[in-house]
């Protein structure tokens, strides 16, 4: 699933139980960075990308639905 080899697969879980303790503790640290969110920098940055996004997907549409070229699918 992951594209790994058996071999790699085995030397991740004997990594895991010889270091177990670091590999919680940094399941944990990214778990709560997760739970925290995104600063709102970067969500307001999201939000104007996801703007701009769709901005350009109205005009092509709207470029396409009026036939003047501007957008082809083949």
């Amino acid at each position: 699933m992951l594209g790994l080899a058996v071999e790699q697969v085995g030397a991740l879980i004997q990594y895991i139980h010889e270091h177990q303790d670091e590999v919680m503790a940094q399941n944990l640290a990214i778990e709560e960075r997760i739970a925290r969110g995104n600063p709102p920098e970067i969500e307001a940055k999201l939000a104007a990308s996801r703007g701009r996004a769709r901005t350009l997907r109205e005009k092509l549409l709207k470029a396409k639905q009026e036939g003047n070229g501007a957008c082809h699918t083949e």
